[in-house]
């Protein structure tokens, strides 16, 4: 056991906050974790007790305050700071009590971004335009997410997110492999500017009734597979698609789809639908 002095440090989550030198550390050097490089060149540290809640502000040189709020057990529940555009891998990786977060400047993530959290209620990025692969993975709280600048993401987005009612996501142009895998809460979805994507895109998702991608244009392998839901689908430019496209969808109905611009398709087209043979699309090839 190492213990710290209560007036010198703080020590939350798997940090060490130094008051005396104003400076954020790992408590172990191995975990790796770029939370404590986003906080730097600290003025003045303010802290507040609010009931059972511990209030921090962090004044910063040529920078906004950040705020972060810790529960009565020292985990950090709310985190808010404007001062970043940019943060690296495996951001709180560790973390699964943080609650609310507000990055407003924020506009790139990388990979593995708050993996472990399973409180996350609140999200505020309204500036965010690339998230890299593992982004919010196994975040099963979290019910509405709007991301209104967000064009490209990583592989899987969101995956096993067993909450999310509501996605919003207007400017997404192009996104990795298993983008929602297994997420089974989520009825509706449109992406008016999504264009491309990977593998295993709404892989097992089996509340979806309603999709909307009016400008997608390349899909992967298993493109839908397992959506017993789905009922309506718009993909009027779709072009190209990969093996398994549609695979066991039985309740999509038979004249929501037409692909008028398909040219190239892969193994098992709309494999195990009743439907599959009276579907039309044109000038198509199937991929060798």
């Amino acid at each position: 056991v190492k213990r710290y002095e209560k007036d010198k440090y703080i020590v939350f989550d798997y940090f060490i906050f130094d008051l005396v030198n104003k400076e954020i550390k790992l408590f172990d050097e191995k975990i790796e974790d770029s939370f404590q490089d986003t906080i730097k060149n600290i003025e003045k540290i303010e802290i507040e007790k609010e009931e059972k809640n511990k209030k921090i502000k962090i004044k910063v040189k040529d920078g906004e305050d950040i705020k972060i709020v810790l529960n009565e057990n020292n985990e950090m529940i709310k985190l808010e700071n404007s001062n970043l555009e940019k943060v690296g891998d495996y951001f709180l990786f560790y973390n699964t009590s943080l609650q609310r977060l507000n990055l407003l400047n924020i506009q790139e993530v990388g990979i593995v971004f708050l993996y472990r959290n399973t409180s996350l209620q609140e999200l505020n990025f309204p500036n965010l335009q690339k998230v890299g692969d593992d982004f919010l993975y196994f975040n099963n709280s979290l019910q509405k997410l709007t991301l209104s600048n967000l064009q490209e993401v990583g592989d899987y987005f969101l995956a096993y997110n067993k909450s999310i009612q509501e996605l919003t996501l207007p400017n997404l142009q192009e996104v990795g492999n298993d983008f929602l895998y297994d997420n089974n809460t989520l009825k509706y979805l449109t992406l008016p500017n999504l264009q491309k994507v990977g593998d295993n895109f709404l892989f097992y998702n089996t509340s979806l009734q309603e999709l909307n991608f009016p400008n997608l244009q390349k899909v992967g392998d298993d493109f839908l597979s397992f959506n017993n839901s789905l009922q309506k689908l718009t993909l009027s430019n779709l072009q190209e698609v990969g093996d398994n496209f549609l695979y066991d969808n039985k309740s999509i109905q038979e004249q929501e789809l037409n692909f008028p611009n398909l040219e190239k398709i892969g193994s098992y087209f709309l494999y195990s639908n009743d439907y599959r043979y009276n579907v039309k699309y044109n000038n198509v090839r199937r991929s060798k």
